[in-house]
This record gives C-alpha cells, structure tokens and sequence, in this order.
C-alpha cells in the first residue's frame, strides 16, 4: 500500500511537471488507473492538468479516457492507448489544443505557444474560426513575443521554399538559365564550328 502511495504521488508530480514520458513509465510500471487516481484535494490527474495548465499531460489522458467512455469498446492496456490513439480522439485533442494556442496568442504567451508546439500539434495548419493561422493572428493583435516565436518554430518545421529555391538556381549550370531560343542559337553555332574548322586547315 505505502508502495502504491509513493507511485500516486510521483503520478501527480509528472503532472506539474508535464512530464508525459514519466507518466507513461509510472503508470505502465505501477498498473495504476490514471482515470481514476485521486490527489488529497480530489483531484484526478486530468483534472489537475486541466486546473494547472498542463497541455501535454491533459492531452495524452485525454486519449486514455476517451475510449474508455464508451462501453461497447474492450478496455486497452494503457500502454496500448497512450501508443495508438484513434482517430477521432486525436482530432478531438488536437481541436483542443488548437483552442489553447490561440488563447495563448490572445495573452502574447510565448512559453505557452512553445509547450503546445512540443505535443505535435501542427501550428502551421492551425486556424481559428476566422480562417486565420497563429502568425496571423499574433501579428494582426500586434502580439509581438508570440509572433517571434512562431516565426522561429515555423522556421525550424519547414524550410523557407524561396530560399530553397534560390540555393537551387544557384548551383544550376548557365545553360539551365537561358532560353529555348538561346539554347537553339548556340546549339546551331557549335554545329557550323567543325565546319569551318577544314576549309581554314586547306588554306
């Protein structure tokens, strides 16, 4: 019993540490419910995550408790469900991310920005019900610190397509650069050369 205490409590630190992987261990490791778990103040996991603003760890329980709702699917071991989301689930979590980001945006909260980048969630793609992507948005409402870092973790998801571009044409030969009707001419020009090249030889 004292040994399930101990891993109840290291649960609980994982959590205000959004620490997912530790999570992950403990729980696999202890055999305990993560559902169903309760801190001295009532609280299961999720429910601290949620209260404490711990995006990563509320969005890997809430995968662990979406399944789990409906009855007429078996119970998964939670080493299963933490690894094999399904579809809708992920959808839901990240919808709910989504929301965060935006929220955090809203209050140039640029640490925040950062820590739901870390759970996968495709900020590029994201948008809000206006159609606007997070860097829009950061730099419509003049969010300065959030617009820094979106631009430096967009920067390192994708490479600028311009610059990739120009690294290209760069390296490509200067016959690739010129036009069909200039690579006609000189190809017309090489042809006369071995030509003339004879009748000077005879003279």
């Amino acid at each position: 019993m004292a040994k399930d205490d101990a891993a109840i409590k290291e649960v609980f630190r994982a959590v205000m540490r959004d620490d997912v992987e530790s999570l992950k261990q403990l729980l696999e490791e202890s055999n305990l419910d993560a559902l169903t778990l309760k801190n001295p103040a009532k609280q299961t996991p999720l429910q601290l995550a949620k209260e404490r603003n711990k995006p990563q760890v509320k969005a890997f329980l809430e995968r662990l408790a979406k399944p789990q709702s409906k009855a007429e699917r078996p119970r998964e071991s939670l080493k299963e469900k933490a690894k094999e989301p399904e579809k809708g689930d992920k959808a839901d979590a990240d919808a709910e991310l989504t929301v965060e980001l935006f929220r955090a945006i809203m209050k140039d909260d640029a640490q925040q920005v950062r820590a739901l980048a870390a759970t996968g969630l495709d900020i590029r793609a994201a948008r809000n019900k206006s159609s606007q992507s997070a860097l829009d948005l950061a730099k419509e409402r003049g969010k300065v610190k959030c617009q820094e870092c979106l631009e430096d973790l967009l920067k390192d998801v994708v490479p600028d397509k311009r610059n990739s571009q120009l690294e290209k044409s760069e390296d490509t030969p200067p016959e690739e650069h010129s036009t069909p009707v200039e690579l006609a001419t000189k190809k017309h020009q090489q042809s006369e050369k071995p030509a003339d090249e004879p009748e000077q030889a005879e003279k």
